[in-house]
C-alpha cells in the first residue's frame, strides 16, 4: 500500500469518529484504547495518534466500515492494565499491542499478530558479560538485575528462583524501566531487560544510544508477537470483520509495509539509530 491510499484510509477512519452533531443511532460503537509504547502507539505533544500497530488498526478499521459502519471513539492512552480490565467488561473494546499469555487466553478475542516483540537483556556496554544462550549460564554469578515492579520479566526472574534458595543473584525493582538504563550505565546494576523495538527511544530520553548498550540473552518464553485483541463480549460482526482484515493485511504484506514506514518514520523524527 502506498502512503496516498494509506492517509486515504485513516481519513476514512477519521469519519467514523464521532462528530460535534452526535453518533449515527445505526452505527457500531467501539473503543480502541492501548498502552503508549513508542514506536507501536504513542500521542505527539499536540495529542494526535501515531505508531505502528496504531496505523494498521486504524486502517483496518476504514476497511471494516465499509461493511459494518462504526462509530470509532478516538483511540484512548491507558496502563496496560487498565485497558485490559475494561476489555473484560465492556463489549467492543479494541486493544493494541497485548502479549498472548495462557492466563489472558479465555479472557478474550485474538484477532491477529500486529507487531514482532523481543526482550532482550542487556549490559552497559564494555561491562564484559558474554552472550549467553540460556539463563542457567547467568545464575550464581552474583549478578545484580534491574527490573520493572511487577513487569513480566520482574516475575519470570522470581520463577527462575533468581536471588532465593541461595542463588546468590539480586533483583533491584524501580517504578519505570527506563530507569534501569542510567542505573546500567552507572554501575548500580549489571543488566536489565528492555523491547528491543523501543530501547532506542528509551535510551535517547536519557541522553543515551541504542550502542551503548549490549544484548546479553534474548528471554525467549517473553519473546513472542503482540496482538490486537477484542473484549469477549464484542458483536460478532466486529470480531469477524476485523480479524479477517488484518489477517488479509498481514498476508499480502500490506502491514509490515504499513509498520516498517511508521518505524522509520519515528527514528528520523527522533533522530535514533538507524534498525
Amino acid at each position: 500500500m502506498n502512503l496516498r491510499r494509506l492517509f486515504l484510509l485513516l481519513a476514512l477512519a477519521a469519519c467514523v469518529l464521532p462528530s460535534a452533531r452526535g453518533a449515527d443511532a445505526g452505527r457500531l460503537k467501539v473503543q480502541v484504547l492501548a498502552e503508549a509504547f513508542p514506536p507501536l502507539q504513542y500521542a505527539d505533544p499536540s495529542g494526535v495518534a501515531h505508531g505502528a500497530s496504531y496505523r494498521i488498526v486504524m486502517a483496518a478499521l476504514a476497511e471494516v466500515a465499509h461493511q459494518t459502519p462504526l462509530d470509532v471513539a478516538p483511540i484512548e492512552f491507558v496502563p496496560m492494565r487498565r485497558a485490559l480490565q475494561s476489555a473484560t467488561v465492556q463489549p467492543n473494546i479494541i486493544v493494541l499491542s497485548v502479549a498472548r499469555t495462557p492466563q489472558r487466553e479465555q479472557q478474550f478475542r485474538w484477532l491477529a499478530p500486529v507487531s514482532p516483540y523481543e526482550l532482550w537483556i542487556y549490559q552497559y556496554k564494555d561491562r564484559g558479560i558474554a552472550p549467553v544462550k540460556d539463563f542457567s549460564q547467568l545464575r550464581d554469578q552474583g549478578l545484580r538485575f534491574g527490573v520493572q515492579t511487577g513487569s513480566n520479566f520482574h516475575e519470570w526472574l522470581l520463577r527462575q528462583g533468581v536471588g532465593s534458595n541461595g542463588e546468590n543473584s539480586s533483583i533491584d525493582p524501580v517504578p519505570q524501566n527506563g530507569q534501569n538504563l542510567g542505573k546500567a550505565q552507572l554501575g548500580r546494576i549489571d543488566l536489565f531487560a528492555h523491547p528491543e523495538i523501543s530501547l532506542a527511544y528509551r535510551a535517547s530520553e536519557h541522553g543515551l544510544r541504542a550502542a551503548d548498550f549490549e544484548k546479553v540473552m534474548l528471554v525467549e518464553p517473553l519473546s513472542k508477537p503482540l496482538w490486537v485483541i477484542a473484549s469477549r463480549g464484542s458483536d460478532a460482526r466486529l470480531v469477524a470483520a476485523l480479524s479477517q482484515r488484518l489477517q488479509k493485511m498481514r498476508q499480502s504484506g500490506q502491514a509490515e509495509h504499513i509498520r516498517l514506514d511508521a518505524i522509520r518514520e519515528f527514528n528520523a523524527m527522533h533522530h535514533l539509530d538507524a534498525k
